[in-house]
């Protein structure tokens, strides 16, 4: 059976357009497999590693983490005298954990206060109010013998009483 000039040119496309996505996906192909280039581990290291940068830098490993002054009983009494539950997320019955990230600096005092995960916002002011005002009650990070500047993640629960 005869083609048509129609049908041959359609078919001539057709197998161009073929032989296009074939190269197409050959080079895409060689390129995934080419090793990437050389990296200067060196500095990678000092980013990844604060030590070996700028005194100041914000570490979020450490030998010792930052702790309360007194520890946790310590903090459990601050929360207890200092914790305030918002009128509004009683009247929502909002409950739940806020997870608070902040750093503290050499000295103990806190900077940098934010939410990482919260119910509500109500408890979530009420989470950053009390953060702050734990300020300088911190003993600082340590790491290799100094004090630095460590940036933590504390949780502060909010629980309804039933009464």
């Amino acid at each position: 059976m005869a083609c048509s000039d129609n049908d041959q040119t359609f078919f001539m496309n057709k197998l161009l357009l073929l032989s296009l996505l074939a190269i197409a996906a050959g080079t895409g192909a060689t390129a995934q497999t080419t090793p990437p280039p050389a990296r200067d581990t060196t500095s990678n290291a000092s980013k990844m590693n604060p030590e070996f940068n700028d005194p100041g830098a914000v570490f979020v490993k450490v030998e010792m983490a930052p702790v309360f002054k007194g520890g946790d009983a310590a903090w459990r009494r601050f929360l207890q005298k200092n914790l305030q539950y918002p009128v509004d997320a009683i009247d929502k019955e909002m409950k739940g954990i806020v997870l608070v990230g902040f750093t503290v600096d050499e000295e103990g005092n806190v900077s940098g206060v934010d939410i990482i995960s919260s119910p509500g916002k109500p408890l979530s002011k009420e989470a950053v109010r009390i953060i702050k005002l734990s300020s300088g009650s911190w003993d600082p990070a340590m790491q290799n013998g100094r004090k630095v500047k460590y940036f933590m993640k504390k949780p502060i629960e909010f629980r309804l009483s039933v009464n």
